[in-house]
């Protein structure tokens, strides 16, 4: 997924693998987030292991890879994201 971090104000890609755990890098490559991410009730719910924040769900439904769509947090929070190929994000060594 590509989309604006809206607390970082910053361009940001994000992966989700098999297992649930997420990682989230600024387009330049810096580390902003990661956790896991679960599906509840047709949400995406994510939880970072960086912030003590809690669970956060957002709005979800299916999209094809390009296609952008706009998702609402639990909070009311508004967000374009849109879909790109799967590929792996690495945890900073």
């Amino acid at each position: 997924w590509s989309f604006v971090d809206p607390d970082k104000k910053v361009k940001a890609v994000e992966s989700i693998d098999s297992d649930g755990n997420y990682i989230e890098n600024a387009a330049t490559g810096k580390h902003l987030d990661h956790g896991t991410a679960v599906m509840k009730d047709g949400k995406a719910c994510f939880t970072s292991a960086m912030t003590k924040e809690g669970e956060a769900c957002w709005t979800t439904h299916s999209v094809k890879v390009g296609q952008s769509m706009q998702t609402v947090s639990d909070k009311g929070q508004k967000l374009t994201v849109t879909r790109v190929a799967y590929k792996p994000l690495e945890m900073p060594k």
